[in-house]
Order: C-alpha cells, then sequence, then structure tokens
C-alpha cells in the first residue's frame, strides 16, 4: 500500500464519527454539537487536501485556516462542557486567533505550513484536556455520559499532545533526516485513524439525540 493511500484511509476514516455524529447530534443545543461541526468541518478539509495532493498542488492555505477553525470549535466545545463563563471563552478566542494571524499572516505566508499556530493550540486543547478529566474525576458522580466526557478527553489530550510533539520539530528544525518524519507522520496517521475509531463508538454508545443538556 502506498503512503499516499494510507494517509487517505486515515484522514477520510473522520467520514465515521462524522457520519455517526450526523444521526446522534442534530441540534444545536446538543453539548457536543461543537465536535460534530468540527467532524464535519474536517471532512471537509481532508476532501480539499486530497484533492489538492492528488493534483500536485499544496494544502497549506486550508490547512491554516482549518487550523484556527478547529481551535475556535474545541474552545466552544470545552465551553459548553466546563459551563464556562462567556468573558473566558472571548479570552481564549482573541488569544488563539492574534497567535494565527501573527503566525499566518505576519511572520509567514498563508500558504506556508507555519507550525506556532499547531503547536500552541495543541498545548492549549491538551491543558483543556487534563482540566476537564480531573474535574469529572473529581467532582462528578460515575455514569455513561460522565465516562463518556471523560474518554473524549483522555483522546483529545493523546492526540494533541503527539500532534504538539510533531509540530515542535517542525518549529525547531533539529537536522533529522527525511526518512525520520516519514515515520512520525505515518504514526500520526495511525494514531488519527485509532482515534477516529474510537470517537465513532463513543458517539454512538453514550451520545442520545435527545440530550440538549450538559452532560
Amino acid at each position: 500500500m502506498s503512503y499516499l493511500a494510507l494517509f487517505a484511509i486515515s484522514a477520510f476514516s473522520i467520514a465515521l464519527p462524522g457520519l455517526a455524529a450526523l444521526w446522534r447530534i442534530r441540534q444545536w443545543k446538543h453539548p457536543y454539537f461543537p465536535l460534530a461541526v468540527m467532524l464535519w468541518i474536517g471532512l471537509v478539509n481532508e476532501t480539499i487536501s486530497y484533492l489538492l495532493i492528488r493534483n500536485g498542488r499544496a494544502n497549506t492555505v486550508n490547512s491554516n485556516l482549518y487550523t484556527l477553525l478547529e481551535y475556535l470549535l474545541f474552545l466552544w466545545l470545552f465551553a459548553r462542557l466546563a459551563a464556562w463563563a462567556p468573558k473566558n471563552l472571548v479570552v481564549a478566542s482573541l488569544s488563539g486567533i492574534l497567535i494565527w494571524i501573527i503566525d499566518n499572516l505576519l511572520l509567514h505566508s498563508l500558504a506556508s505550513y507555519n507550525p506556532l499556530t499547531r503547536v500552541f493550540s495543541s498545548i492549549v486543547i491538551v491543558a483543556l484536556s487534563i482540566d476537564e478529566v480531573n474535574h469529572v474525576l473529581f467532582s462528578h458522580p460515575a455514569g455513561r455520559r460522565n465516562r463518556a466526557r471523560l474518554l473524549f478527553c483522555c483522546c483529545f489530550f493523546a492526540f494533541f499532545s503527539y500532534q504538539a510533539f510533531i509540530s515542535v520539530f517542525d518549529l525547531f528544525p533539529m537536522g533529522v533526516s527525511a526518512e525520520f518524519y516519514k515515520r512520525l507522520y505515518l504514526i500520526m496517521a495511525i494514531f488519527n485513524f485509532i482515534v477516529n475509531l474510537i470517537y465513532t463508538g463513543l458517539i454512538l454508545w453514550t451520545l442520545n439525540r435527545s440530550a440538549y443538556t450538559n452532560c
């Protein structure tokens, strides 16, 4: 199997939780609605990226735009799960937007691969995931919804910890070989596929279409 085929399978595996979310999460009041939107937009982004790469063109512009959208949608998700004050959501959102503008418009071009935003957003998502895991473990009784909340956040923590790790190699070039980079991103592709399968199971197993209150 070629690397392109392997990465395509990993990328389009986001369709699985996306379809599950389409069935389970249909109302904007649902606490996990931001996750559903993220999955649907992610599928569109992966489709655009695949078509661009197949035609020998770079996918950096849409990927850089998606990085910002993903960050904002994660903030919206955590704001719903943890019942943030509106002020906290605004401050976190503006901070991410400022970093994105500096990275993609001032320091670099939108058409280049810019890892600073990815490192920043990954670290923020990891920190929020840890905070939410602690909150669920020590402040909420056991239950199917809270188990789902815990497992989702564990997935977020694992995936974005690895994304931050590999983005650091792009942010601070260390003279590693192309083969090393290839293996890093191969692991990322496998990891992404597994995480999407877990998302699918969690959405189908734990999320009720009629659940409109925070879990």
